[in-house]
């Protein structure tokens, strides 16, 4: 049974090379985006910054672990690394002794309003999955993570394999999956998915498969090697 969570407080701030330190970032926060960072300092030294969303905040004593606003407060901080007396007026939504499981709730219920990647709610929940379990424990033919990179492949890749449900699900195949979608096959996966995925990359490494490059095509080659198999997708 979930435990029912305490209404927030909302309240004025006012940032300061001071006290900008009692502000931490929570655990699997999503991947920081250098780009934001850049437009949030501009607009916040030209004046021009306008807060479309509060902070939202868990705190601990006198500290605040954030939820939401991670990209504004390294903005700030930058700032004030030249110029300590820089201040920020902000708005925080503040929760107090939030568990782990409470925190990725708020932010899920923050997502919903704020646009938010696939990959940043898979960051945020990927320690519920036994997929990711299994592969921090056991070796794995290729490398594995989180965001997209040249040198492996994604977690996201892996969950869309897995929740295609037949090789005439072309739309599931080719991406299909929206938020939530990702969310339930993660929670989903077990000792058993990681196997499968263990032995076809495999296969796939040892045949040197160009192929294996993008969400879709390996979400149909893995499809197209399941509808061999006796055994289906679950």
């Amino acid at each position: 049974m979930k435990a029912i969570m305490e209404q927030p407080i909302t309240t004025e701030f006012t940032l300061t090379s001071e006290n900008h330190s009692r502000f931490t970032a929570i655990k699997n926060q999503r991947a920081v985006r250098k780009a934001q960072i850049r437009h949030l300092k501009k607009a916040m030294k030209e004046g021009s910054y306008i807060e479309a969303s509060p902070f939202y905040v868990n705190k601990s004593g006198s500290r605040y672990f954030i939820i939401d606003g991670n990209h504004r407060i390294i903005a700030f901080r930058e700032i004030v690394k030249s110029n300590k007396n820089f201040e920020l007026k902000i708005s925080l939504v503040v929760f107090r002794g939030l568990s782990e499981v409470s925190e990725r709730d708020v932010y899920d219920s923050v997502a919903k309003q704020i646009p938010q990647s696939i990959n940043d709610l898979l960051n945020l929940h990927k320690d519920e999955f036994e997929l990711w379990n299994m592969l921090g424990k056991k070796p794995f033919p290729v490398r594995t993570t989180i965001y997209p990179t040249k040198m492996g492949m994604s977690l996201r890749i892996y969950l869309n394999m897995l929740g295609c449900s037949n090789i005439e699900d072309k739309k599931m195949a080719m991406g299909g999956l929206n938020r939530d979608d990702f969310l339930e096959v993660g929670k989903k996966t077990t000792e058993e998915d990681f196997y499968d995925l263990n032995e076809f990359f495999k296969e796939a490494k040892e045949t040197k498969d160009e192929k294996l490059i993008s969400d879709s095509s390996t979400s149909l080659l893995y499809l197209e090697k399941k509808s061999k198999s006796p055994s289906s997708i679950k």
